[in-house]
């Protein structure tokens, strides 16, 4: 007997060093034999541990042997890189999903080029080249590209890059491009827009000078400007160049490089602002007291008396006005009087600095009142006039009002009335609508016509990334896109297609996207948001609804609860990672329901899931998920006591983590004479008082705000971790009731004080 039992322990100690499977009778007797080989480093186990041990001390060592010297990438020696690259295949998965998707500081990132050289050089050509195209900003790409590409490569490379990119290899190589290959960067850019590192040789400026001639006026004043700004180099005879040049925007530009001022505002007076001379706000308010009686002061006074608030932002710091509110809130503008103001101001000032700002007002103005072909043509002006701080904002409030405000039938009735360049833009959301609807033959259709009919052409996007997004791409992947999902959905009753329907939905977050934004929509959203306060509307929850592919993908996968079991249970899962893909989806969603709302509908779901599929496999990952989100550590202890042997069990032995959020509530401000008799005496209670008190009458609850002064109240929500917070801000210099009224639908959270 006792040599049986030898026996066995020997075969059970040869198991836990091979790594075997073959005897493991519990899972307890799993776990043992798995904590045994990373204790001792034996098999499969002990590998996986001292593999992932080799990586922070990898770096480590990398800093230590190149710390003194620039050791060239790809050919660093230190002792952990032998464990790294005995395991290529992982080693060179994680190097290229560590420097495409994360950003990290230069140390980490030259000493992941150096591995990923090492084992791939193939492999680290195309991460660099996909690096140089969508992230030239990561440290050290620049050294990656020298090593695995070669500076004859790299000048071959600059002409099929885009301009963020080109800079970067400008820095690098710049003094080694010839006549020609300068010649022809410069003169791709015909409004003066090539990478700035053109001009960091001086050495080469008397080559740039030659091209002067043959430069648009962009890029004459950008080149001369890049070159004035330059401390300790020779200084640009402008003088002479004002005795030639003819045009007369460049001649601003020089009038104003030589002290000329009176001869700036002559010019001025003669030809009007031009967008590529800038004016510094500090010479300009000084110039216009200067001159009182020049266009550039008289237009100023003539715009102050429209806005009732003084011309330079600088001065309105101490109003409400200040900020972005004067952009994006509706409360914000008085549209009768602003209409007419700024159509007289624009009749005889179109050609002023602030022409865009008026225009910009005038079509918000428009589309306060409903009035949206007037809208889209008021604010094409801030696009091309003005001094172009307005056409960011513009731009992507024209795709506001075509993706957000309207609604098909409003965008079908804009067929006529509006600018030609918005014409393309209508026809493509039109199409996207089709999708959101669920009507995705009709969209694949429109979307090929629209492509068909309008392929390559200039489409209005968003100011801020639009230019950096490939706008016909990705139109084109979204209409391929379509057509599978019309296929999909054409298969009527057949569960499995219905199943693989909803799923494409959620695993494509562009799939209802409307890519006029450009990649832009959260940058919008962070200034338009907080503006929002106070000016929510129905129409927000509706396009938040329509355009998000994780509540179109919970909708579908709930109406798959009548299927067969293991579609049914794959769709109850699914819809509850839905909810849960929410949380962090972008500041918008909260304009569908709050934070909080979605936390509970993600945890019901998961619970319920849990509790009518506990056999499933994936019911640890929703225990799981259940214990993150709460942080409560039963969930953990049920996955290492019900369910040992998943994939989940060892997640849970991490420490417990809680998600908090903290985003805005949406509001709309009611007037005391639109609430209840309950809500108006609470307002008369805290008129004149600080104090904040909430009270639900019906289908609303009202938020009532006072401070202590006869002055007008703003208010700002926030949706905490289950409660609502509400921060009363007095205005200065702003009479007023002493209080604001918010309404919100009925909630019964709790509503806290968050300061005054």
């Amino acid at each position: 007997m006792q040599r049986a039992w030898r026996w066995v322990a020997a075969v059970i100690v040869l198991g836990i060093a091979a790594g075997t499977g073959g005897l493991y009778a519990t899972g307890y007797l799993e776990k043992g034999i798995r904590y045994v080989q990373r204790q001792y480093g034996w098999g499969q186990e002990g590998r996986r541990a001292r593999y992932e041990a080799a990586w922070p001390v990898a770096v480590q060592e990398y800093r230590q042997a190149t710390g003194a010297t620039r050791v060239p990438l790809g050919e660093a020696d230190y002792p952990a890189k032998s464990t790294l690259t005995s395991q290529p295949d992982e080693t060179v998965a994680r190097l290229r999903s560590g420097l495409l998707e994360t950003s990290y500081n230069e140390d980490w990132s030259r000493f992941a080029y150096d591995l990923l050289i090492a084992l791939d050089r193939e492999e680290a050509r195309r991460v660099v080249q996909s690096l140089l195209v969508d992230q030239p900003w990561q440290p050290g790409l620049a050294d990656a590209a020298e090593a695995v590409f070669g500076r004859d490569d790299l000048k071959q490379m600059l002409f099929s890059l885009p301009t963020w990119s080109q800079g970067v290899l400008i820095a690098r190589i710049g003094r080694d491009l010839s006549r020609d290959e300068l010649e022809r960067l410069m003169l791709a850019y015909p409004n003066g827009d090539w990478p700035l590192q053109l001009t960091d040789y001086p050495e080469r400026w008397e080559l740039l000078l030659s091209l002067y001639p043959r430069l648009q006026t962009g890029a004459k004043i950008r080149l001369l400007e890049q070159m004035s700004r330059r401390q300790g180099q020779a200084q640009l005879d402008f003088a002479a160049l004002l005795q030639t040049e003819q045009d007369p925007a460049v001649r601003q530009f020089l009038l104003l490089e030589t002290g000329d001022d009176a001869g700036y505002l002559a010019s001025l007076e003669r030809d009007g602002f031009f967008r590529a001379v800038w004016l510094p706000w500090e010479k300009e308010r000084a110039l216009a007291a200067r001159y009182p009686d020049s266009f550039l002061a008289r237009g100023i006074a003539a715009y102050e008396a429209v806005r009732g608030l003084p011309y330079f932002e600088i001065d309105r710091r101490s109003v409400p006005d200040w900020g972005l509110y004067r952009h994006y809130g509706n409360k914000q503008y008085d549209c009768d009087r602003e209409i007419r103001g700024w159509i007289s101001f624009l009749a005889d000032f179109s050609k002023h600095e602030g022409a865009d700002d008026a225009a910009y007002r005038l079509g918000r103005c428009y589309e306060i009142r409903g009035d949206y072909p007037a809208a889209l043509r008021a604010l094409e002006g801030p696009l091309t006039g003005g001094d172009g701080e307005m056409e960011h904002h513009a731009r992507s409030r024209i795709i506001w009002l075509l993706d957000v405000q309207l609604s098909e039938a409003e965008l079908r009735g804009l067929s006529s009335g509006i600018p030609d360049a918005v014409k393309p833009g209508v026809v493509y959301t039109l199409a996207v609508k089709q999708l959101r609807a669920g009507r995705y033959a009709d969209g694949a259709a429109l979307l090929q016509a629209f492509i068909s009919r309008y392929d390559g052409q200039n489409v209005i996007t968003a100011g801020w990334r639009g230019d950096r997004w490939n706008f016909w791409a990705k139109v084109k992947e979204q209409q391929q896109q379509a057509a599978r999902l019309a296929a999909l959905a054409a298969a009527g009753d057949d569960f499995a297609a219905r199943y693989e329907l909803a799923a494409a939905v959620y695993h494509d977050e562009f799939l209802f996207y409307n890519h006029l934004w450009g990649g832009s929509r959260q940058y919008y959203m962070m200034d338009a948001l907080l503006a929002l306060q106070g000016d929510f509307d129905p129409v927000h929850t509706r396009w938040v609804a329509e355009s998000n592919n994780y509540i179109q993908s919970a909708a579908l996968f709930e109406q798959l609860s009548g299927a067969p079991a293991p579609i049914a249970e794959k769709a109850a899962y699914s819809r509850a990672m839905a909810f849960s893909r929410l949380y962090g989806f972008g500041r918008d969603v909260a304009l569908w329901k709050p934070v909080a709302d979605m936390r509970e509908a993600a945890l019901k779901a998961l619970e319920e899931f849990v509790a009518k599929y506990p056999r499933s496999a994936l019911a640890p990952d929703a225990l799981l998920s259940l214990g993150y989100q709460t942080g409560n550590s039963a969930y953990f202890e049920r996955i290492r006591r019900e369910y040992p042997k998943s994939g989940a069990a060892g997640a849970a032995a991490d420490k417990n983590r809680v998600w908090h959020f903290r985003t805005f509530y949406p509001f709309r401000y009611v007037d005391v004479t639109e609430v209840p008799p309950e809500a108006a005496a609470q307002a008369a209670a805290v008129a004149g008082k600080d104090g904040i008190t909430a009270v639900t009458v019906g289908e609303w609850t009202y938020v009532v705000a006072g401070v202590a002064s006869p002055s007008r109240v703003e208010l700002m929500l926030w949706d905490v971790d289950g409660a609502i917070e509400a921060r009363a801000t007095a205005l200065p210099h702003t009479p007023g009731p002493g209080y604001a009224i918010a309404r919100i639908p009925a909630t019964v959270r709790p509503v806290r004080t968050l300061e005054f």
